[in-house]
């Protein structure tokens, strides 16, 4: 089934993501069950856990990309209308690092989980 981008006015997939993005190996239900054995605090470098709830990613809203007029009547406008997009370009890039970045993160913390999941097992057959 798919949407309408209001922004640019194009029909999208319902689950379209940015050029680049990657999502770790991970099912939702492996992610749900490792945070489940989370211990609350139990935080490391470049983690996304925190006192309470896992947390959602902090970037902001996705950049809005200018629209297009149909014709363009003077060299101004072209240029303004490329700075707009140049601007729309370089706000996605960071957008989309920032959502890499929290999806790194995010593998991090199920790799911590887990670990400490299998030590528990480990030490439990002692």
């Amino acid at each position: 089934m798919a949407g309408t981008d209001k922004r640019a006015g194009v029909k999208l997939p319902e689950n379209r993501l940015p050029a680049g993005f990657r999502f770790p190996p991970l099912g939702p239900a492996a992610v749900a069950l490792s945070l489940a054995f989370a211990a609350p605090g139990a935080v490391h470098a470049g983690s996304n856990l925190d006192q309470g709830a896992y947390p959602d990613p902090q970037c902001g809203e996705r950049p809005v990309p200018p629209e297009r007029p149909e014709r363009f009547r003077f060299r101004a406008e072209l240029d303004q209308y490329n700075a707009r997009v140049a601007a729309f370009n370089a706000a996605e890039e960071r957008y989309v690092r920032c959502l890499q970045a929290y999806i790194d993160n995010a593998a991090d913390d199920i790799k911590l989980i887990r670990r400490k999941i299998e030590l528990a097992v480990e030490s439990g057959k002692r």
